[in-house]
């Protein structure tokens, strides 16, 4: 369910001309641990939800981005 629509994210990236490191998806997962002052990690360690790798995922792209500057 995209509650906030779907693919702005996207074109802001593209309209502003940078680079869209990635989506994350409401889980209620990751309320739970913000909540709670959880990790998600700690709560999903073998990354198992898709809420997990996409953060996993943002946190790659990121050090890729920062290593090119």
């Amino acid at each position: 369910v995209y509650i906030f629509g779907r693919g702005g994210g996207e074109r802001l990236a593209n309209q502003t001309g940078t680079p869209l490191l990635g989506q994350v998806p409401l889980d209620p997962l990751l309320c739970a641990c913000g909540d709670q002052g959880h990790s998600l990690l700690d709560e999903d360690p073998q990354a198992q939800q898709p809420v997990t790798r996409a953060f996993q995922q943002i946190a790659q792209r990121l050090v890729e981005r920062v290593a090119t500057l």
